[in-house]
């Protein structure tokens, strides 16, 4: 099961996505086929320079954190330097390149060769970067809202407040800035927009309730896209004042009639959590099944679900209170399945 989490596009159209499953995939024809490349790591962030040259945030492969490729994803070169973080954010400006970690933004001048300034602004992991086209540097993390940078990373100024995870950050060809916070609302208080350079944001959620938001595109004509985990993709047209559903896709794993085809472990919702998240998880026959979770080091720290289940679609609370702020991994047994997944508690 392809799980795409980041899609980046080059300047020979060729489109490339990856996911936190070890998976880069890549089309050259508008996405009708894909092309799996060989990669060995759990993609965290993905972006393309200018040159082409194509950049990966690692996170469970250590001392490996950032990769490099130049010849469209058929090789890639480990560029991680002085980087002792996984990488959770990155982003290309002309020749240079950011990269976020836990408490830390790193840059590069020169494509990734090195790495040359270590800002430390916050405490927190650096969720998303973005870089106008003045060069202010744009900085979203996991639970400390928004920074911004208008001096090359050497000073800091936060901008918008916000203990939720921040999912993305863009600005349309107007100079306008949109903000969407990445997890679940029930009154769509997920988007906002600023019309001064991030001083001030108002709330656009017209259109938009219940919703697991996950990512934001601004298109070349200024149109809006929000995709989520679950609940569709809706559009806007006049810059966030409205949005509309254009996509109910069909769920992963079920045929057009809705009916489940195929086992299937879902991405816990909220991820990062405090200190509680959402499992969810679909089977296409009875059985026996078992739901737990381990932390980093294999032990067993909860057992969520251990009996026999008809098939259909399940979800599950897990509360972490008790446990300290870290990698934990859920796992589903169910017959001969098994899918194990990575969550991450921050306290």
């Amino acid at each position: 099961m392809i799980t795409p989490d980041f899609i980046q596009v080059d300047e020979n159209d060729n489109i490339f996505f990856a996911g936190n499953s070890n998976n880069i995939y890549k089309s050259s024809d508008n996405g009708i086929s894909w092309n799996f490349l060989n990669a060995f790591w759990d993609i965290r962030a993905l972006s393309i320079s200018e040159n082409n040259f194509i950049f990966a945030g690692v996170d469970d492969y250590p001392p490996i954190y950032v990769v490099r490729s130049s010849d469209s994803g058929n090789s890639w070169e480990n560029i991680t330097g002085i980087i002792h973080h996984p990488v959770w954010a990155l982003e290309s400006y002309l020749n240079n390149v950011y990269a976020g970690a836990e408490g830390r933004l790193y840059h590069s001048p020169d494509y990734g060769i090195s790495w040359d300034t270590v800002s430390t602004f916050t405490s927190s992991w650096i969720s998303t970067i973005f870089v106008n086209d003045s060069g202010y540097i744009f900085a979203g993390t996991w639970n400390d809202g928004v920074y911004i940078s208008k001096d090359s990373s050497k000073s800091w100024q936060k901008i918008f407040n916000s203990t939720d995870y921040v999912a993305t950050i863009q600005e349309n060809s107007n100079g306008i800035l949109y903000l969407l916070k990445g997890h679940y609302s029930p009154t769509g208080e997920v988007v906002f927009r600023s019309t001064d350079g991030g001083l001030n944001w108002e709330l656009i959620d017209n259109g938009l309730s219940d919703i697991h938001s996950h990512s934001l595109l601004v298109s070349k004509d200024n149109s809006l896209y929000i995709t989520t985990y679950e609940d569709g993709i809706f559009r806007s047209t006049n810059g966030g004042d409205s949005w509309f559903l254009i996509d109910n896709l069909t769920s992963v794993g079920k045929n057009e009639d809705g009916v489940i085809k195929e086992f299937y472990l879902f991405q816990n919702y909220p991820n990062p959590f405090n200190p509680s998240t959402k499992i969810s998880w679909q089977s296409p026959v009875a059985g026996h099944q078992t739901l737990k979770v381990y932390d980093v080091l294999g032990n067993e720290v909860a057992n969520l679900v251990n009996e026999y289940k008809p098939a259909g679609s399940y979800e599950v609370n897990f509360n972490a209170s008790s446990l300290s702020s870290g990698i934990y991994f859920y796992r589903l047994n169910a017959g001969s399945f098994v899918q194990t997944k990575k969550m991450i508690l921050i306290k």
